[in-house]
């Protein structure tokens, strides 16, 4: 045990320089960071009420039960349904609010552009 004392003391005095400037440098270190952290939170109390009343401002608030979840039923029905009722058939008289009828003009036009296409594909075909 002596033994391991006295290898010990040796090598402090054969390293006392490095090992004093390892301690003196920690400890400049640790002032360094005790002043940075006072003067850190010495700025945090300053500006704690306006941390505070932002806070207050940006605050969660709950959402109602209403907004995030439909009711089952509506009160009412509403003038425009986002679907169709199931029919077996339709007749001339539904389909006549989808249906417009084109005058020969139209039809004209409509005939000679689907010829001239026509036209053009079996003429590019060697």
């Amino acid at each position: 045990m002596k033994l391991e004392r006295e290898a010990v003391l040796d090598w402090l005095t054969e390293h006392r320089v490095a090992v004093l400037a390892g301690f003196s440098g920690a400890i400049i270190l640790l002032v360094l960071l005790i002043l940075a952290l006072v003067l850190n939170n010495s700025g945090n109390k300053q500006n704690l009420d306006k941390v505070k009343a932002l806070s207050d401002a940006y605050k969660a608030e709950s959402i109602p039960r209403k907004e995030l979840f439909m009711e089952e039923e509506p009160d009412f029905v509403p003038k425009v349904l986002y679907y169709r009722a199931p029919q077996s058939a339709w007749d001339a008289e539904f389909v006549s609010q989808f249906w417009q009828t084109l005058d020969d003009k139209t039809i004209q036009d409509l005939q000679k552009d689907a010829d001239n296409r026509v036209r053009v594909l079996l003429e590019a075909i060697p």
